[in-house]
């Protein structure tokens, strides 16, 4: 079963995921960032700072509403994102693990103020394809 295995920090389930650029009429660009683990949100939200440093073209605009309510509206862009995850195999006598990146093609929406802890939330439009397992101070993803 492919894994990844993370450390709850401060309350937060954070791990590394990587933003891609699709190309469509642009050059293709990736960078990694820290991502939340968001199980209350229905999509995956990027912030100004992937913004910045991918540079993607908006596709369109849409909106969102936080937690207090508020409704926001953002621009809307079209990106993969994955997650590096370890698949291990064994044999009588070897154990090999190998790690290789898990990841979907979203229409994800800009956050409008940069988070101090990450730069990807993680909803549930990635978070269906994944198990999610809470253990002591750690989580594991699996799929």
């Amino acid at each position: 079963m492919a894994t990844f295995v993370g450390t709850i920090q401060n309350r937060q389930l954070l791990l590394n995921a990587i933003a891609i650029v699709l190309p469509n009429n642009q050059q293709a660009k990736s960078q990694s960032f820290v991502a939340l683990i968001d199980t209350g949100s229905q999509g995956t939200l990027i912030s100004p700072a992937v913004v910045k440093k991918l540079n993607p073209v908006p596709i369109d605009t849409g909106g969102f509403t936080v937690a207090n309510g508020q409704s926001v509206k953002a621009n809307k862009y079209h990106l993969r994102i994955a997650i590096p995850i370890e698949t291990i195999t064994k044999s009588p006598k070897v154990v090999n693990r190998d790690l290789v990146i898990r990841g979907l093609n979203l229409d994800v929406l800009e956050l409008p103020y940069q988070p101090p802890d990450y730069d990807i939330l993680l909803g549930m439009d990635f978070l269906q394809r994944f198990h999610i397992t809470l253990f002591g101070n750690q989580f594991i993803l699996s799929n």
